[in-house]
């Protein structure tokens, strides 16, 4: 394993490729769009979030910064294994967007997804799914992509397929890439 905090290979499996996740707001912060909020608001900076990855590494949004990302809620089951899947081809190994899953799995089954998929980017836990409802993301798969300065671009609908999530957040990573329009 490196030494680096973000560019290590954790125990279950997953690696972090880069440091530089855009969810960005740290509690009580404000910027243009305006302060984090505790439910996400498109438009607005994304709400504040620290889990434990399923070898015990604590990590807030805050610390993840300055990147596109895709965060994404799964549960594991098969529409949810598929996204995953469609994000590890399409982003796994670029540095532009940073992919984060969280799960209401536990450790060991979270650690298992990890190995059976070949996730390559971070699986949070959220036992509790205490930040799954605060984001309003208790159906599976639910997707999120925030822009570099830490705003939400796109949330995807409850019960959304594969291909339309994975269409839109492609058209919305690449758009925001082009251009920062402020909604």
């Amino acid at each position: 394993m490196s030494s680096s905090r973000f560019g290590r290979a954790v125990g279950c499996g997953v690696r972090f490729t880069a440091l530089g996740f855009a969810l960005g707001a740290a509690i009580g912060c404000a910027g243009r769009g305006g302060a984090s909020v505790d439910r996400p608001v498109l438009g607005r900076l994304a709400p504040a979030m620290s889990l434990q990855d399923c070898a015990g590494r604590q990590h807030t949004l805050a610390e993840l910064r300055g990147k596109f990302s895709v965060l994404t809620f799964v549960c594991g089951c098969p529409q949810c294994r598929r996204l995953i899947r469609a994000w590890s081809s399409l982003y796994g190994h670029r540095g532009d967007v940073f992919l984060v899953a969280v799960t209401g799995l536990s450790a060991a089954d979270a650690g298992d997804l990890t190995k059976e998929e070949g996730i390559d980017f971070p699986v949070l836990l959220d036992a509790s799914r205490v930040v799954s409802k605060r984001w309003h993301s208790t159906s599976c798969p639910r997707c999120w992509v925030i822009d570099s300065v830490g705003r939400l671009r796109y949330g995807s609908p409850e019960g959304g397929s594969v291909l339309q999530i994975v269409s839109e957040v492609r058209r919305h990573v690449i758009v925001g890439r082009i251009s920062h329009v402020d909604p």
